[in-house]
């Protein structure tokens, strides 16, 4: 098991990174008419580790009991998709993004289903541990503890992932049936880019921002990681690990565990690996530096392609490879880059094949860096 699951936080005291936010997260979890919430900010910052953690605290360890199954939605226009969806008695987990066009679909299926069937009302474990002190001191619980318990679990919730990632049709959908369903469900939802996400549904929910956690977060988390594992972690690597990791705190745990991996114990000159993905398009990089040819441009759409069957997002693909042009080229070349890079990445959030908006960013690069060679170098 990677370390990143094997020590991964599942209650809200056990949180290392961002405590402050653990008080309010309590409260919430107290609350009796809990409000839908949107929990954003940067990758590996946090963000599904404290949904988690909140559920945990409303239901008690009964949330752990997982089940995954491959859902199949069928659609009156005669379409399917398959989905991955995480589920227990008291909530379910899904990225409805995933499902592409049919987004909004998904979105009114699976909360309609969920928020109708009847709710499991249980006592947390704080609850029950509490009844079972004062049972064991021959003292009658509180008939209100219970009570009070059972307001604040008459609803199930439905976690959705990488909601700036939908079209706006299903965010429209996802408002609408949110209002509708609000007495039997309670919407969890993360995303990066909160701009990402119409006006109305922001507004229907509490924003909870997770930034990125500070480097001497990062580093109190590997060294007690490194400690659970018995691994020696010198001052300077874990500071070369964070300086990799841009302050992603999912990818410092990686980093830690390939390196340990490749070279323990760990070394003054020890070089970190990039991950095969960064390695392609650096790859991919200086081959669209080296020649500018139809031919050039059919290699580097398998790579696209490739990149594109391992799951690494469209929006990644872009912002990799255009740090790594910038870092190529000079002057006017930079800022064209900056802006078809970002031209073409806003186009292909409007279509549904990302291969041709970075082919056609590739193409777009390839012609006027062989214009700027013609001119400067004849």
């Amino acid at each position: 098991m990677l370390f990143l699951d094997k020590y991964r936080p599942k209650k809200l005291e056990e949180l290392d990174i961002h405590k402050k936010l653990t008080p309010h997260l309590k409260e919430l979890a107290e609350t009796e008419d809990l409000p839908h919430l949107l929990f954003y900010g940067p990758s590996g910052a946090g963000k599904k580790t404290r949904i988690l953690s909140l559920l945990r605290e409303m239901y008690g360890p009964q949330v752990e009991n997982l089940s995954m199954t491959q859902r199949e939605f069928s659609f009156k226009s005669g379409g399917k998709t398959e989905l991955t969806v995480l589920s227990s008695p008291f909530h379910i987990e899904l990225n409805p993004s995933d499902a592409g066009v049919n987004d909004r679909k998904v979105i009114q299926e699976i909360i309609k289903e969920i928020a109708s069937s009847a709710p499991i009302i249980v006592e947390s474990k704080s609850t029950l541990e509490s009844q079972f002190k004062k049972t064991n001191q021959k003292e009658k619980p509180k008939t209100n503890t219970l009570e009070n318990t059972q307001k604040k679990r008459d609803f199930k919730v439905v976690i959705l992932s990488e909601v700036d990632q939908l079209t706006k049709e299903a965010q429209q959908a996802l408002r609408r049936t949110m209002e509708k369903y609000t007495r039997t469900c309670r919407i969890f939802m993360d995303c990066i880019n909160i701009s990402g996400i119409i006006d109305p549904l922001k507004s229907r929910c509490l924003g909870i921002r997770i930034p990125s956690p500070s480097s001497q977060e990062i580093k109190t988390v590997l060294y007690k990681t490194c400690k659970k594992e018995g691994i020696k972690l010198p001052n300077y690597f874990a500071d070369t690990i964070i300086e990799k990791s841009e302050f992603n705190l999912r990818k410092a745990l990686l980093i830690l565990e390939s390196a340990k991996m490749d070279q323990y114990p760990f070394s003054q000159n020890q070089t970190i690996q990039p991950p095969d993905w960064e390695k392609l398009i650096i790859k991919m990089a200086h081959l669209m530096i080296e020649e500018q040819s139809p031919a050039r441009l059919l290699i580097l759409r398998n790579s696209i392609f490739e990149l594109l069957t391992h799951c690494i997002p469209p929006d990644l693909i872009f912002k990799k490879l255009t740090l790594e042009l910038i870092q190529k080229v000079g002057g006017e070349m930079q800022k064209q880059v900056i802006i078809w890079a970002a031209f073409f990445e806003h186009r292909s959030k409007l279509g549904t094949k990302p291969i041709i908006h970075i082919e056609a960013f590739m193409a777009k690069f390839m012609s006027l860096y062989k214009q700027f060679l013609s001119v400067n170098f004849n």
